[in-house]
């Protein structure tokens, strides 16, 4: 009897180890996963690197800029989501396809600056486009912030320094939107000491309250 109960016991522990390994481990990753893995990186590398391409050798417009974040962003969700390399292949070539009938703006573009008064003075901009800056500038929350392509911004401080004689690292510009072909800004010297007085300054019967006093929107235009 003790040698049928070991023979049984033994048979149960054999049974209870071929049912063990015949589990998969949930750790397992399935064949080839790792290369694929690989794969996506190498893709999603290659367009980063060529967006930033675009970016360092043309010059685009808030809009383009948008855009090409776009299209980047977008294909790599889709090559995250992917498992197939032909098509994330395909991914990669209407990305790129995509970036290059993005708009290019020609030549390293000048500015001139205007006061925002003088350009409602002269139509240019309308009552409805300072409602529009009034409402950001007294700090509607409702209201999403325009963005600006920094490489717009970048040209635009660079010909405010040029012109006041004030160092570019020391210059900070707020955007505030673009209107009829305008870019309307904010621009100030950080190192200067100003006096954070509320100031009411009223344009066609629209009233701005600028948080500090002496500064206000400017407009300003691409030649």
């Amino acid at each position: 009897m003790k040698k049928k109960l070991v023979a049984l016991f033994s048979l149960l522990i054999v049974c209870f180890l071929s049912a063990c390994s015949a589990i998969p481990s949930i750790e397992e990753k399935p064949a080839g996963n790792d290369e694929l893995v690989e794969y996506k990186n190498t893709a999603i590398q290659e367009l980063n690197l060529y967006q930033e391409t675009k970016l360092a050798n043309n010059l685009y417009d808030e809009v383009g800029y948008i855009n090409l974040n776009y299209i980047l962003e977008n294909s790599i969700g889709e090559i995250e989501n992917e498992k197939d390399k032909t098509v994330i292949d395909s991914i990669c070539s209407d990305a790129k396809r995509d970036m290059d009938s993005i708009k290019i703006l020609e030549g390293i573009p000048s500015f001139t600056f205007f006061s925002l008064q003088e350009r409602f003075n002269m139509g240019e901009v309308s009552r409805k486009d300072l409602v529009a800056m009034a409402q950001i500038v007294n700090k509607n929350d409702s209201l999403s912030i325009p963005f600006l392509s920094p490489q717009i911004a970048h040209l635009i401080k660079q010909e405010y320094s040029n012109l006041t004689k004030l160092k570019y690292e020391n210059l900070n510009l707020e955007y505030y939107g673009n209107y009829n072909g305008y870019y309307a800004i904010i621009m100030y010297d950080t190192t200067t000491g100003v006096a954070a007085v509320v100031t009411k300054i009223e344009i066609g019967d629209v009233v701005f309250y600028y948080p500090t006093a002496g500064i206000e929107i400017i407009m300003c235009k691409i030649n």
